[in-house]
């Protein structure tokens, strides 16, 4: 049924859970490919960037040397990171001016009500904590927890690269898409400054990109 959730990738299963979710008769797989038919509806540039999001993490979890398992797992977190953002006003999410501080506050809490939702739908932890963790940052700066270093998930610290990339890559209704080059020196400069794990930057920038060319 994963192959339903994630189109990009070849048809895997995450292991043999039929966990139920809050919708009655769907395991958490299949419910979650219906949240996801609800943000194509809802916000197409969410969706897009939901579904880079997973295919850029898939990428960087294989060249890091992750296990297929773990491959998946990644695609599928990056997939889910932001459904949190569905219980948000879509006017506040397409908002053509830089966040007020109680914006921002209210966009930060996508995160824990992602966690809320996936938690409903019985998701795998390792998903649950990826997601939790994608906003986190190496030197302890990020949010909701302020966690540090290796204290967050591996496959969070994946999609924090990865949603940082195409974040930049991609315009937003506040800002048009940013040349190449300065992506690669806003990604190598959050490294260096101990924003986003180095070795995840190296290896994104190094191994990844040049194949999503």
């Amino acid at each position: 049924m994963a192959s339903a959730v994630i189109p990009y990738f070849p048809s895997a299963s995450h292991g043999t859970q039929q966990e139920k979710g809050y919708l009655p008769g769907l395991n958490w797989t299949e419910a979650a490919a219906q949240i996801m038919m609800q943000m194509q509806q809802v916000d197409l540039q969410l969706w897009g960037h939901s579904g880079r999001v997973a295919r850029y993490a898939f990428l960087l979890a294989q060249a890091y040397g992750l296990d297929e398992d773990a491959q998946l797992s990644a695609a599928l977190s990056g997939l889910l990171h932001d459904v949190g953002k569905l219980a948000l006003p879509v006017e506040l999410l397409c908002l053509p001016k830089r966040l007020s501080t109680a914006e921002r506050t209210q966009v930060e809490s996508h995160v824990a009500l992602g966690v809320l939702q996936l938690q409903q739908l019985q998701v795998p932890p390792d998903i649950i904590l990826a997601v939790a963790h994608h906003h986190e940052r190496w030197d302890g700066s990020g949010y909701p927890s302020g966690l540090r270093g290796i204290s967050t998930s591996l496959c969070g610290r994946i999609l924090g690269v990865v949603d940082v990339f195409d974040a930049l890559s991609t315009a937003r209704p506040y800002k048009q898409a940013w040349q190449p080059q300065a992506v690669t020196d806003t990604l190598n400069a959050m490294a260096k400054n101990q924003k986003l794990d180095s070795i995840l930057v190296e290896i994104f920038l190094s191994q990844v990109r040049s194949r999503m060319l």
